[in-house]
């Protein structure tokens, strides 16, 4: 059963008041934000409402939704770690406070990764649209502007190398064949570890792969096509495991069954892409890499960074509106060019302001002249987009207008948003894992941005 709000108190509670504690200034605001707007709360209630039938009504009482709620909002407004958070919230009647938890017992670790991985797009936009309109209400914004920018946010993954993805599938194969080995389901050869012998190819890999001498390359070759042989091994064996467990009933040897069923496809792919690539010496296209076999939906994306060429993770497109509120935001599954961006960003406005904007604006990545014309049909009155290029003397002209270079400095600032969200919200780099990782990891960042955003105003 779902508990919705603490509201029991004891006799500690009435000793000593939480109302004589004064929470950071910050926090403050966002708590009468979140009290003044119950639909956060309504949203939240109805996410957890889906992990079991009946359970918002039946069974055991839940952690307090609204302590959950606000802790996993609080994780992203300073960084933090799950566990971390928790500890935070523990030591601190301050944090419990604006958690709703006062003296109550504060959700555990495992609790908070429950519910968080429950959390999906549809959810966070909900939410974040709430707070946009939070915004228009306190006359933050009008959403008469727009200016839209795309960037990387990056997977925490390793480099990823053919030699390394396989020593990574060997790995992971080879612990899933010694929980095999533990239930019983097979033993001898079908649970051999080939973890130390991969990693004797990989060192070597990496040896030979330094030098650029016909003998070290030939032995390059050689070791590749060992490493490679390793990992068809293993998952030969992995496949004789899967069959093994198929009548295995155990709800653990069914998940084990699951792991593998969802690792050995994954694993096949990097064998194919290195046998096409080292041995046939052909150009895997990027959409058919695989570049993590822990988080197989990333991609190689080039953005023309000197310092960084090449960036894995996924490419983000980020709206946002007069009053520096984001008010969308839109995750790619591949290397979309920005020239396909700028329309979707407008249609998106519309939807959720129900007309289009008098001012749109980006960077010259997304110009083309269907896109202006499209603009303008869309409703749009100043189309700010500079172009590439040799420009004629009557393109320079209209760049050269005055609202055409304010449009211009008002795209600037999305610069720094973004820059913002990287360094205070963590998006440079995405740590979570599992469901809608992406999702959740960025949807919080820009929730928690907009909330703060409001209550600097």
């Amino acid at each position: 059963m779902i508990r919705e709000k603490q509201t029991q108190m004891n006799m500690l509670e009435i000793l000593l008041s939480f109302k004589i504690i004064e929470c950071d200034p910050e926090l403050e605001k966002i708590d009468r934000i979140l009290d003044e707007n119950p639909i956060f709360l309504e949203e939240f209630i109805g996410l957890m409402a889906k992990r079991a039938k009946n359970s918002k009504t039946r069974g055991r009482g839940t952690s307090v939704a609204e302590a959950i709620f606000r802790m996993l909002l609080l994780r992203r407004r300073y960084k933090w770690p799950l566990r971390v958070t928790v500890a935070q919230v523990s030591d601190s009647l301050t944090l419990r406070k604006f958690c709703r938890i006062f003296y109550d017992e504060v959700p555990s670790y495992s609790t908070l990764c429950r519910y968080d991985n429950l959390v999906d797009e549809a959810f966070l936009e909900k939410v974040n649209n709430a707070v946009v309109d939070v915004a228009r209400e306190r006359k933050i914004t009008t959403g008469k502007k727009l200016r839209t920018d795309t960037t990387v946010v990056e997977a925490d993954v390793h480099y990823p190398t053919d030699s390394r993805l396989l020593f990574d599938g060997v790995k992971v194969l080879s612990r899933a064949a010694q929980k095999c080995r533990k239930l019983g389901a097979a033993a001898g050869e079908t649970v051999r570890n080939f973890t130390r012998s991969a990693k004797k190819q990989l060192l070597n890999v990496v040896k030979y792969a330094k030098s650029r001498s016909d003998e070290n390359q030939e032995k390059f070759k050689k070791t590749y096509k060992k490493l490679v042989a390793i990992t068809k091994r293993t998952l030969h064996h992995a496949e004789e495991q899967i069959e093994a467990l198929a009548d295995r009933v155990e709800l653990e040897a069914q998940v084990l069954k699951a792991e593998l069923e969802h690792f050995v496809p994954i694993i096949q792919k990097v064998v194919d892409q290195t046998e096409r690539r080292v041995f046939k010496g052909e150009e895997v296209p990027t959409d058919d890499k695989v570049y993590s076999i822990f988080q197989p939906d990333i991609t190689c994306i080039r953005k023309g960074k000197s310092g960084k060429p090449n960036e894995f993770g996924k490419k983000v497109r980020f709206d946002q509106v007069d009053g520096k509120i984001i008010s969308k935001w839109r995750i790619y599954d591949n290397n979309v060019s920005d020239i396909d961006t700028f329309i979707p960003a407008i249609e998106d406005h519309i939807a959720h302001f129900g007309k289009a904007p008098y001012l749109a604006a980006a960077d010259r990545g997304c110009y083309s002249a269907p896109n202006e014309n499209k603009a303008e049909e869309l409703g749009v009155k100043r189309v700010c987009l500079p172009a590439r290029g040799k420009k004629s003397a009557k393109r320079v002209t209209h760049e050269k207008q005055r609202w055409f270079k304010a449009g211009m400095r008002f795209r600037a600032g999305i610069e720094g948003t973004i820059s913002v969200l990287k360094r205070r919200h963590g998006l440079n780099r995405c740590l979570n894992r599992g469901n809608n990782a992406f999702e959740r990891w960025i949807g919080w960042a820009v929730i928690s941005a907009n909330l703060l955003t409001i209550v600097q105003a």
